[in-house]
């Protein structure tokens, strides 16, 4: 017998005409929905708040510089002004002519972003102000402080007492400055958690009173309903661009050089007509002045009244980052969600890739599109971590489903469809494989032949029908009877050889247990196994060759005919019997 051959070919497999049709995959796109459902909730959670600021600010680096109104002008108290003027806070006679320089100037509005407190050399706070009366519009900060403790003592122990009433209050500037000013604002500024300030806040309510944002009064004509508001109420600032290339901006130190000099006696001081219907606003943008410095997402280091200028030019010139509802958002979200679901449905690996590429660009594209014309911010994070998110589990769907796909081509291509035991053909390659290692290890080795008697007169009178469901009940019979829940190594393998017969692997296994242990059980196996149709009991029986693998042999061919001889010998002797080679 020649092993390597099979005996008989009973089916062969029509090939494939082509590469197989990618369908819809349902389960995938309902699970790819749920994922959805989920960054729903991840969205209004606010988890990944930094990473879509992350994005608002690489947006604003990206656009081009918007035009800034030509009405403001930034009054700066720089380093220079502090070098010939002196150390901060100086007397409020320098803030009080600069307001009437301002308003005799012709400035339309006068923001002054500096608190006015006097100084040590100035007692009197009304000393150095003269008459503000009659002049143009001006508008004066106002700080929120803590409260000061009170301490009192007792046996000369100072003991703290807690503040009465809020534990802020508003600071204001010199009375008799502040109250001929046309109006009050805040100018407090609250970064984000990473430390950049990205929003202000347009109203702030402490110790009974409301300010709004200093920048906000000054602009007539504006009112805070018309402001655009994150779900916070907060405003986001629109940085034009770097701030000291975007302003007009003068020294307060020239100013100071015109109203002290003699008239006419400097030709290079700025010309009273720079001021001409301009919107003056004055800060401090000298380091340690008394200023606080803050990050924005252009640069690291901006000063307060950048910021009022940067809201001042939003009113001014209407252009306001325009944040969308929660509502559009959450349709985005969706809309996104479930193209890339339909995408990821139909393509795979490295098609899907790409197309998860190109569709997060696309969004990441319309995003800045509608934030560069239109101030509109979308929120560009949420969207490209779900599209990720889905290209991932896609990935992994699609990878699970590859895998069972093979697993059960592999069984339909070594496994029989009748009995599920393995076919001849990859039973050959197993055993070759093991043989080659016994003869290598020198381990035993040993096969059995299995036939069932009367087959044939089974088929012919109860038809074949019954003949299968002999063959399948006989095959799970000898699978039970060997081992197969262990290692590979020393595991058995049964397969259906040809027509009735099985052949059975018995790794490690020498001839005497071979016929005298696993043969005969599974022939009383067989034996006692109930074979019934239409309630019509068949009785059932083996003959079984047994063989064993000799030490100079290295292919299987002889080993299998010797059992083959063996099986033919326990036909001879009366059939239902184990006959070992001799």
């Amino acid at each position: 017998m020649d092993f390597n051959k099979p005996k008989k070919e009973l089916f062969t497999r029509a090939s494939r005409s082509g590469p197989e049709e990618r369908r819809f995959d349902q389960p995938q796109f309902l699970f790819c929905l749920l994922l959805i459902a989920a960054m729903v909730f991840v969205l209004y959670s606010g988890v990944f708040t930094r990473a879509e600021n992350f994005f608002l600010d690489s947006f604003f680096r990206a656009r081009k510089t918007i035009q800034v109104h030509p009405d403001i002008l930034l009054i700066d108290i720089d380093d220079e002004s502090l070098d010939a003027i002196g150390k901060w806070p100086w007397p409020l006679d320098y803030h009080a002519r600069m307001l009437r320089f301002l308003s005799g100037a012709g400035a339309r509005v006068i923001i002054y972003d500096a608190m006015m407190k006097a100084s040590g050399v100035m007692t009197d706070a009304s000393a150095g102000t003269g008459t503000l009366e009659d002049l143009r519009p001006y508008y004066l900060p106002v700080a929120l402080e803590a409260k000061p403790e009170k301490k009192i003592y007792v046996h000369d122990l100072p003991i703290v007492l807690e503040p009465e009433g809020p534990g802020e209050v508003w600071v204001h500037s010199p009375a008799a400055v502040e109250k001929n000013a046309a109006g009050l604002g805040h100018r407090e500024l609250s970064p984000d958690g990473d430390g950049v300030l990205r929003r202000i806040r347009p109203v702030i309510s402490a110790d009974g009173e409301s300010f709004p944002f200093l920048a906000i009064p000054a602009v007539s004509g504006h009112g805070l309903k018309q402001i655009p508001l994150d779900e916070q109420k907060r405003l986001i600032v629109n940085w034009p661009g770097r701030w000291q290339q975007a302003y007009d901006r003068v020294s307060f130190q020239e100013l100071v050089r015109i109203f002290q000099a003699p008239s006419g006696s400097s030709a290079d001081q700025p010309a009273p007509e720079r001021f001409r219907g301009k919107i003056c606003l004055v800060g401090v943008t000298a380091s340690g002045a008394g200023g606080n410095t803050v990050v924005g997402p252009l640069e690291p280091s901006l000063p307060e009244p950048a910021v009022q200028a940067a809201v001042l030019n939003s009113f001014l010139t209407g252009r306001f980052i325009r944040p969308v509802s929660q509502f559009v958002r959450l349709l985005c979200l969706v809309a996104v969600g479930v193209l890339a679901a339909l995408l990821f449905a139909f393509q795979r690996n490295v098609i899907a890739l790409l197309t998860g590429l190109g569709l997060g660009a696309v969004w990441v594209v319309v995003c800045f599109v509608l934030f560069s014309a239109k101030g509109l911010w979308l929120g560009a994070f949420h969207p490209l971590l779900l599209i990720s998110v889905l290209f991932v589990f896609s990935a992994l769907y699609s990878h699970m489903v590859s895998g069972q796909e093979r697993k059960r081509l592999f069984n339909l291509a070594t496994r029989d469809g009748l009995t599920g035991l393995y076919v001849i053909r990859h039973f050959r390659e197993i055993l070759n494989q093991a043989v080659r290692q016994a003869h290598r290890q020198r381990e035993p080795l040993s096969v059995l032949l299995l036939d069932i008697d009367n087959f044939k007169p089974i088929n012919d009178t109860y038809g074949h029908p019954c003949g299968d469901m002999v063959l399948k009940k006989a095959a799970e019979a000898v699978q039970s009877c060997v081992r197969s829940n262990r290692s590979v190594q020393d595991i058995d393998f049964v397969a259906r050889y040809g027509g009735e017969e099985f052949i059975v692997l018995l790794r490690r296994t020498r001839l005497s247990d071979a016929a005298d242990r696993a043969a005969e059980r599974i022939r009383k196996k067989i034996e006692e196994t109930a074979f019934q149709w239409n309630n019509v009991a068949i009785p059932v029986t083996v003959s079984i060759g047994v063989a064993a693998l000799r030490f100079h042999e290295s292919v299987p061919d002889p080993m299998v005919h010797r059992a083959d001889v063996a099986l033919y010998q326990a036909k001879r002797n009366g059939k239902n019997r184990v006959c070992a080679e001799k």
